[in-house]
C-alpha cells in the first residue's frame, strides 16, 4: 500500500507539471505563425497574422521586377533602378492579397546589369529601406509591399517612406540549386506600410524566405 501510494503521488505530480505547462502554452498573446515550408511570407500587419506557404491553399512563390531609368541632370548619364522581389500570390484568386518583398538596387549606366551584379546585391546583415515609384528622390535599400483583398497597394517605399526605427535583416542568401530562380532569399522585418492616401498600417514580426531573381 506504501508504494501504491508513492506512485499516485509521483502521477499527480505529473499531472500538475503538464498542465502548468499547458497553461503557458496557451498564452493568449498574438504571434505570427511559424511555419516549415521552404519558401513561406509571415507577418502581423496592424494586429492581425498573415500566413502563407508555396504551394498551399492556392498561393505560389514566384518572382517579380519592377524598373525604372532616371538621367543624370543633363547628361547622357543615368542611373538604372531595380526593384528584384519575391511575390506571394493566388494567381486565380487575387482577392485573397498578396505579399512581397527583396531589395531596390541602383546600377550606373547599365539598363541590363548581369545576373551576377544583380545577385552581389543581396547580401546578408541588416539594410536601410529603398524608395521607389515615389515623389521623393529614389534610394536603393530594402521594400516590403502587401496588397490587400480590396486591392490597394500598401509599401515600405510608399507615402512619406518614412521607416525610422524599421529593420530589415537579410539571414540567408545562397545559390538555388534548381532553376526556378537564381537566388533563394530570407529576411526579417519590421516597418510601416503606406498607400498613397496618407494612410498606413504597421507590420511586424515579418519574417519570409522566397526564391528572388530570374
Amino acid at each position: 500500500m506504501h508504494k501504491m501510494k508513492v506512485s499516485l503521488t509521483m502521477a499527480m505530480a505529473i499531472i500538475l507539471i503538464f498542465t502548468g505547462c499547458k497553461k503557458k502554452d496557451e498564452d493568449t498573446t498574438p504571434s505570427t505563425p511559424s511555419t516549415t515550408a521552404d519558401f513561406y511570407f509571415n507577418a502581423t500587419i496592424d494586429g492581425v497574422s498573415h500566413s502563407v506557404e508555396d504551394m498551399k491553399d492556392g498561393f505560389t512563390n514566384g518572382m517579380s521586377q519592377e524598373s525604372d531609368m532616371l538621367q543624370i541632370g543633363t547628361s547622357t548619364d543615368f542611373n538604372y533602378f531595380l526593384y528584384d522581389n519575391s511575390i506571394y500570390m493566388d494567381y486565380d484568386n487575387l482577392d485573397k492579397g498578396y505579399y512581397y518583398f527583396g531589395l531596390i538596387n541602383k546600377f550606373y549606366n547599365n539598363s541590363n546589369p548581369l545576373p551576377e551584379d544583380r545577385m552581389a546585391k543581396f547580401t546578408t546583415g541588416s539594410h536601410n529601406y529603398g524608395i521607389f515609384e515615389n515623389s521623393q528622390a529614389y534610394t536603393e535599400g530594402a521594400a516590403v509591399t502587401y496588397v490587400d483583398e480590396q486591392g490597394k497597394h500598401w509599401a515600405s517605399h510608399y507615402g512619406s517612406a518614412d521607416q525610422t526605427g524599421s529593420t530589415f535583416n537579410i539571414t540567408e542568401a545562397i545559390d538555388n540549386p534548381d532553376i526556378t530562380s537564381y537566388m533563394i532569399i530570407k529576411a526579417t522585418f519590421s516597418c510601416t506600410l503606406y498607400d498613397n492616401s496618407g494612410n498606413s498600417k504597421e507590420l511586424t514580426n515579418g519574417e519570409a524566405r522566397g526564391r528572388m531573381l530570374f
